[in-house]
């Protein structure tokens, strides 16, 4: 498995060598990772299975009052953090289903 710094953006690239569809050669290319978004929201458990504890979660930004991230029913979500994931793992996970 390898690990991938992400930048404060939330991307990252990646030189990358593969043949490409009509060549008989290879080629190196970058290619840029993407998280896709600029904001999310993931459950602590969740955080704490893929490598993260409690207390890195809780250096994050706490959020308050109306940046507090709300269920389907509108309802605010109390102990809510802001963290930035620093890195991404690309490669084979066993465990995660």
């Amino acid at each position: 498995m390898n690990e991938i710094l992400l930048s404060p953006l939330g991307f990252a690239y990646l030189r990358l060598d593969i043949k490409p569809r009509h060549s008989s050669t290879m080629a190196s290319i970058s290619f840029k990772v993407d998280t896709g978004a600029n904001c999310t929201t993931i459950s602590s458990e969740r955080l704490c299975e893929l490598g993260f504890d409690f207390d890195w979660i809780k250096s994050g930004i706490p959020l308050e009052g109306f940046a507090r991230p709300t269920v389907a029913s509108g309802l605010p979500v109390n102990d809510c953090y802001q963290v930035v994931l620093p890195e991404i793992r690309i490669g084979n996970w066993v465990g995660y289903n």
